[in-house]
């Protein structure tokens, strides 16, 4: 069944995105796949491995998914059929020459049921003042089904937080099954488009750093062939603002590092201040129970020391009893 309509044109690019860029995310329901095929009119400026204005489209849900083709000229791309739900669609323009862009229609058809499925739906939503992104996140179905079909897993985390504010990233512990193995297992960071050219940061070693972002969305994608897939790591994300000239305002923390974070995330046993200030001058859950074993030591020398001042008074008086006994005998 026909589905929907695709068009772009440079004039209306243009207009919408200044930077004359769209990126678009086609899914079909679970079960189904999608079938592109361009009609009427197909025609991108032509360049040598269409540098300039191109229409790049992707068999998945990201940017960094399996590359099917970049098509710029007047030639008709072929009909494309995803292997899954998704397909991601990049159409660049340049402000040079503008041409007339094209027009696509897509439908949704039922996938081959006997092949093995590698649609995951590995998608994990944070938000929030502060979370964790840690490896246990990935429900056990889709570890069993990534062990029972022998395909990698393949995992995204996306993290939103209020506007105008900026995420914070701390890596609490960070195993990879195979360090520095980076074909076989890593993690990524991108920011609000998934493209491979504004990847923020790789890690496949064995460490991670710290990192912010420009923006309150970040995404983190773990990737681990089937050997790697017992790899760990847990890491705290922080919501944070730029203070400005104002400073921060009521129910707001100052990190003294020109960044406000929510009030609340003062003395909570984790540091969310890039420079640990949050944490500084906190009574922390020992230092309450080294009062409480204070407490109970004072109150049980008070009372040792009542009972050793009752046994000696009482001593006194048992000596002082026998020797007037002894005077009155004599």
């Amino acid at each position: 069944m026909l589905c929907c309509v695709v068009y772009f044109d440079p004039a209306t690019l243009k207009q919408l995105d200044h930077q004359h860029q769209v990126y678009k995310q086609e899914s079909a329901p679970k079960g189904q796949i999608i079938r592109l095929d361009f009609r009427n009119s197909f025609h991108i400026e032509y360049k040598e491995e269409c540098k300039f204005d191109f229409l790049e489209i992707r068999d998945g849900q990201y940017g960094f998914s399996n590359l099917i083709g970049k098509y710029c000229g007047r030639t008709f791309p072929p009909e494309i059929t995803s292997k899954e739900r998704y397909l991601w669609l990049h159409f660049h323009s340049d402000e040079s020459i503008e041409y007339q862009g094209f027009t696509a229609v897509y439908e949704f058809i039922d996938r081959n049921r006997d092949a093995p499925s590698t649609d995951l739906n590995c998608t994990i939503e944070k938000d929030g003042f502060e979370g964790f992104i840690n490896s246990t996140d990935v429900p056990q179905e889709i570890r069993e089904t990534v062990i029972r079909n022998k395909i990698p897993l393949d995992c995204m985390w996306r993290i939103q937080v209020q506007d105008k504010w900026k995420i914070q990233v701390t890596f609490l512990n960070f195993k990879l099954s195979k360090p520095n193995d980076c074909e076989v297992n890593f993690l990524d960071i991108f920011p609000e488009q998934t493209v491979m050219p504004m990847r923020v940061k790789n890690f496949c070693g064995s460490a991670g750093e710290g990192i912010t972002s420009d923006s309150n969305i970040l995404h983190m994608r773990f990737y681990a062939e089937q050997i790697a897939i017992n790899s760990t790591f847990s890491i705290l994300f922080t919501a944070f603002r730029d203070r400005g000239s104002g400073g921060c305002l009521e129910g707001e923390y100052d990190c003294e590092d020109a960044t406000c974070i929510d009030g609340d995330l003062r003395c909570n046993g984790r540091s969310n201040c890039k420079f640990l200030w949050d944490e500084e001058g906190c009574k922390t859950g020992t230092d309450g129970q080294k009062e409480h074993m204070i407490i109970i030591i004072t109150v049980f020398g008070l009372i040792l020391g009542g009972m050793v001042i009752t046994f000696l008074v009482n001593c006194i008086r048992k000596i002082m009893h026998d020797q007037k006994i002894i005077r009155v005998s004599l």
